[in-house]
């Protein structure tokens, strides 16, 4: 997400903001790979946010 890194709170949480979210080029054609996170970068916790995007089935 780039650019949604919007600092931390007083408090020390992390803010961002989902608006900059994008689906990679992967999500959409077969021929791009898709590079998993390493296991530092990904979150603990599942976020139920944003809207839901089914892949077209071919």
């Amino acid at each position: 997400m780039k650019g949604a890194d919007l600092g931390t709170t007083p408090e020390g949480q992390l803010l961002l903001d989902f608006n900059f979210a994008y689906n990679p080029s992967c999500a959409y054609d077969p021929a791009w790979v898709c590079p998993l996170a390493p296991p530092p970068n990904r979150p603990r916790i599942a976020i139920r946010a944003g809207e839901r995007y089914e892949p077209q089935k071919r």
